[in-house]
């Protein structure tokens, strides 16, 4: 019973992670589309918003973390958020770049 309650433990997180990566490809396009027309206003708490999703989706590449980065250190002054924004967005820029690094010698 143990290993019947450990598959159908591990069966169940499986798919609760293809159902959520699955959200993410849908909700990508839409958030960055949402997040580019945005940025131009002065909406800030929906631009921190769609910004920290977008810098945890899966879909998300350095280009479009450069242009988060960006964005969030044009804003930092406006609001205290964007600082966590800024922080997050180049730790995830960094990430992504120690993987392309690593797998360009590998």
């Amino acid at each position: 019973t143990t290993f019947i309650l450990t598959a159908a433990f591990g069966i169940g997180v499986q798919l609760f992670l293809y159902r959520l990566r699955k959200k993410q490809d849908f909700e990508f396009p839409i958030d960055w589309t949402a997040f580019n027309s945005v940025k131009s206003t002065k909406n800030y708490t929906e631009i921190q918003a769609l910004g920290n999703k977008l810098i945890y989706n899966r879909n998300v590449t350095t280009y479009h973390l450069k242009i988060i980065h960006q964005t969030a250190i044009e804003l930092e002054g406006m609001h205290e958020g964007f600082k966590k924004m800024k922080t997050n967005s180049y730790g995830e820029w960094m990430r992504d770049n120690k993987r392309w690094e690593y797998d360009k010698y590998n």
